[in-house]
């Protein structure tokens, strides 16, 4: 169900990170350009280059996520939404964690932990679903968004059992 947003926030990656789309896009372009004198593999390359760049931007940039008052979605770039419907949460709460040795790095990923959707930092908010499994969801204004789903779920607050 689509309505109005209890909570919304948009992260945009590191600087470095988001020149990556850009970056490839024009290497690709200007190598497409040099292909009249260079040949033809140089100009493949290129162009390789520009769909990689312009993909990346449409896929992974940036990160949304937003709680409406049945769900929380978590959207990467245009193209990729994931759904927690809230009456799947038993336990909502704020948490630091170290994203590269819990899951990977940042991004859409799965570790020991569970899943994570995350983007920047090292703040989110923990989910604990009906089902056992873990979510936890990257955020730059993590407490605000973890009261907001406990109004919403009357669902446990505390770390104590995820520990």
């Amino acid at each position: 169900m689509e309505g109005e947003p209890l909570f919304e926030e948009t992260q945009e990656p590191p600087w470095p990170i988001a020149m990556l789309a850009p970056g490839a896009t024009a290497a690709g372009v200007l190598a497409t350009a040099r292909t009249i004198g260079l040949g033809a593999r140089f100009g493949a390359a290129g162009l390789a280059a520009a769909a990689a760049g312009l993909a990346l931007r449409e896929v992974v940039f940036p990160m949304e996520t937003k709680l409406l008052p049945d769900e929380l979605q978590v959207r990467f770039g245009r193209r990729t939404r994931f759904r927690i419907p809230l009456k799947n949460v038993v336990r909502a709460f704020y948490r630091a964690y170290n994203p590269i040795p819990e899951y990977g790095g940042w991004g859409i990923r799965t570790g020991q932990r569970g899943r994570a959707f995350n983007m920047r930092g090292n703040e989110g908010v923990q989910l604990v679903l009906a089902s056992g499994k873990r979510v936890l969801i990257g955020s730059q204004r993590p407490e605000e968004l973890a009261r907001a789903i406990q109004r919403l779920t009357g669902c446990e607050t505390s770390a104590d059992a995820d520990a």
